[in-house]
């Protein structure tokens, strides 16, 4: 198995909360991790895919789908 090398990073904001993504490529393929700032939680890496900006997009939707259920609520209040 190869290294992977970092490529890039991204930030998406929601409701005043900051998430992280990092995006690392390795033969030609990507994948990415994200960061909540406010919890503990580190995603699983998106799968491998040939398009960069496919594991961002997809990042992006598991931090929609993080921050409906557990962040939502707390900024409603």
């Amino acid at each position: 198995m190869s290294d992977a090398a970092f490529i890039t990073s991204r930030m998406l904001a929601l409701d005043d909360l900051t998430y992280t993504i990092s995006v690392y490529g390795r033969n030609d393929r990507f994948f990415a991790f994200w960061e909540c700032d406010q919890c503990p939680v580190y995603d699983s890496p998106t799968p491998l895919a040939s398009d960069r900006d496919e594991v961002i997009r997809d990042c992006e939707q598991r931090i929609k789908e993080h921050h409906a259920a557990c962040h939502a609520l707390a900024v409603r209040r």
